[in-house]
């Protein structure tokens, strides 16, 4: 480590217990009349983070400003809460809590205002490839997979599908780190050949199908001498046209018919209604 390096100006942070920090409008009840109530903090906590936190402890500290006898979290709303589940498990279980690393600042607040909502401007995401690479070196290194889904925040089966598409014929991985296709369709690619993933893909584009994970499974089955997969839509189609049959033969009494189109279309309308109808 050069001199410099040593003589380099160094910022303390005050590791502390979560719960002694305060999160306004989430301890407090402000509202959007105070500067620093952000509404991201009313949504819930991500489990993955949690176990992340649980894991490997707060690794990017968060940032606070003293009020009276209170610190208010200005930077690091959802870290903050995350780290309190941590610790509460971690307590339960008798082990040692992840504390919170808080660096202290001062400031107007305008300045600290614009603290609070710069922190996640200029972060740049790893490429679905870039993380499925370094999925597989933490697996090489004698990671379990299980280690992994925790470090990337994930669960287990997406390490799975990430790992997937390492083996992806080079067009496809172009295709998806340019966002034409989705990981997820990329992982159900590459349960066929590097010719055939290319082949599948050309054909999506030359019919002017958008690669999406339905359609790019449906390719699957179908060159592997299976047939499509229906859409919930058509499987609502399909299922009302053998209820209007039923109907018109006057076989089944109304009452039965009702509970049997209730149960047959109930999937399909729940998948419509979440928008995977398409």
């Amino acid at each position: 480590m050069s001199k410099n390096a040593v003589d380099a100006p160094r910022r303390n942070y005050f590791m502390m217990n979560p719960h002694d920090v305060v999160i306004v409008g989430f301890d407090t009840k402000d509202g959007k009349e105070h500067y620093l109530y952000d509404e991201r903090i009313h949504l819930p906590v991500d489990p993955d983070m949690v176990a992340n936190i649980r894991a490997y402890g707060v690794l990017k500290g968060v940032r606070g400003i003293k009020d009276g006898d209170r610190v208010l979290i200005v930077d690091g709303r959802r870290r903050t809460l995350a780290c309190r589940l941590a610790w509460d498990l971690a307590v339960k279980a008798g082990e040692e809590p992840p504390r919170l690393p808080v660096d202290m600042m001062r400031g107007t607040e305008v300045f600290t205002f614009g603290v609070s909502r710069a922190g996640n401007n200029f972060t740049v995401a790893e490429s679905p490839l870039q993380r499925a690479e370094n999925a597989q070196r933490m697996l090489a290194m004698g990671s379990s997979p299980e280690q992994v889904a925790v470090t990337f925040g994930v669960k287990k089966a997406q390490i799975d599908e990430w790992v997937s598409l390492l083996g992806l014929a080079t067009p496809i991985q172009k295709a998806i780190n340019a966002g034409e296709v989705s990981p997820s369709a990329g992982a159900k690619l590459a349960k066929l050949s590097k010719d055939e993933q290319v082949q599948q893909l050309a054909q999506l584009r030359e019919q002017g199908v958008k690669p999406t994970t339905r359609a790019v499974a449906n390719k699957v089955r179908t060159s592997k001498g299976k047939s499509a997969s229906r859409t919930p839509l058509e499987r609502i189609a399909a299922t009302t046209k053998v209820l209007l049959e039923l109907q018109k033969s006057a076989t089944i009494p109304p009452a039965v018919l009702d509970k049997l189109s209730k149960a047959l279309h109930g999937k399909a309308l729940a998948d419509v209604a979440k928008g995977d109808g398409k």
